[in-house]
């Protein structure tokens, strides 16, 4: 855990922004081995369970209370709230937190719409055919929840009739408060295309988390990690209230080292949740230690895949050279967030098989990922793919 920032300084130098193989090295750890699959596979599913940041709930509260509370009585104000976030964040969480909230008379608009449909060229019809029962069934006053619209088009030809349809649609409709959610790529894409935020003025983009905030957000995680820098009374100290002073916040950590260790990680995630967690994942592995035969014998299965599981020095990933070719596959793929192969492809203009075979060197270096949803970025790479295009003139920002 030693030399964390001198790490974070060097990933960011190195690249412009991140790259491994410039920290200062130790001896490896012959002990140390990488977590199995399963363990990976299990942590991922518990960080996908994670509520949202406490911070981002906040933000979420205040700016749409101010925004609904405007609305209802100023005829003039805005009738929507666009939501902005890393291509990294999860849209779907946060749309369905709004729709917890009890004192909000919301409703959901394709509430089973967690991906684009598989024709393209029908969003707009479904789109239309939702908002036109939601209108008439729905008591004015109400709170829209629209689908994100990174899954509403597709960067092709005929692709945005859905999102001209919904620019249209709401700046028609006063009756309804309607609240959008967009990845910043798509949302920068939209506006230059569409002209969006001639329409769409009234936007919140989610808040960079520092260190503290992640080390709340990734707590729930504590109980299958070993932490170096806190001991077991330490795991969940009393939760830091927003008032404190730097001196009381400092009071808060377990130990400076752990300070230092969610700081360097929030400061190497650039604040994205998503990418940090990735980080995390990536700086855990097995430590063997010596054990009675005693205790072993009391250990069951999953208390044994868990028992070893220690956070080491923040381990970064190193993007492989990119051709021109693969720079396009990656901004299309984060443009959308979430992509099937074949939308992929329509996007590129390339056939399938083709970018199938471009594709897969990219997945075997998990630099991009199949998930439930479609193909996405490893979080882990984000910020280094994002610099990478912007150094050659992509527009993702």
């Amino acid at each position: 855990m030693r030399n964390l920032f001198k790490q974070v300084q060097g990933w960011f130098v190195a690249t412009t922004l991140v790259e491994a193989g410039v920290m200062e090295t130790e001896e490896p750890d012959r002990s140390a081995r990488r977590l199995s699959p399963a363990i990976v596979q299990k942590l991922s599913l518990a960080i996908a369970e994670l509520p949202l940041p406490q911070v981002h709930q906040i933000q979420l509260r205040s700016q749409i209370d101010q925004a609904v509370t405007q609305w209802r009585s100023d005829p003039k104000a805005p009738n929507h709230l666009v939501i902005i976030a890393d291509p990294t964040e999860p849209l779907e969480k946060y749309r369905r937190w709004v729709l917890d909230q009890p004192d909000w008379a919301s409703v959901a608009l394709l509430s089973d719409w967690h991906r684009r449909p598989q024709d393209y060229t029908t969003i707009a019809d479904k789109l239309a055919q939702a908002i036109e029962t939601a209108q008439a069934a729905g008591e004015p006053g109400q709170l829209v929840v629209l689908p994100s619209l990174d899954q509403c088009f597709l960067r092709c030809a005929d692709g945005l009739a859905a999102i001209d349809y919904l620019r249209d649609a709401i700046a028609g409709d006063r009756h309804h408060f309607w609240v959008l959610s967009c990845n910043q790529w798509a949302w920068q894409y939209l506006d230059s295309v569409c002209h969006t935020r001639a329409y769409f003025q009234q936007t919140l983009t989610i808040p960079k988390l520092d260190g503290w905030a992640l080390r709340r957000w990734l707590l729930p995680l504590n109980a299958n990690v070993e932490y170096p820098f806190a001991t077991a009374e330490q795991v969940q100290p009393a939760p830091k209230p927003p008032q404190q002073s730097d001196s009381e916040t400092a009071e808060a950590w377990a130990s400076e080292l752990e300070e230092q260790y969610f700081t360097a990680l929030a400061t190497a995630a650039g604040g994205i949740s998503q990418v940090a967690a990735a980080l995390w994942l990536t700086s855990l592995c097995h430590q063997e230690s010596e054990k009675t035969a005693e205790t072993a014998a009391q250990e069951t299965v999953e208390s044994r895949e868990y028992h070893s599981v220690v956070l080491k020095d923040l381990a970064f990933p190193e993007l492989p050279s990119l051709t021109a070719d693969d720079r396009y596959l990656l901004f299309s793929l984060v443009l959308h967030r979430s992509i099937d192969i074949s939308d992929l492809a329509l996007t590129l203009g390339d056939s399938l098989e083709q970018v199938t075979s471009q594709a897969w060197p990219l997945l075997q270096q998990d630099v991009i990922a199949i998930a439930p949803l479609g193909y996405q970025l490893n979080p882990a790479y984000y910020l280094l793919v994002r610099a990478n295009l912007r150094r050659n003139n992509f527009v993702v920002d």
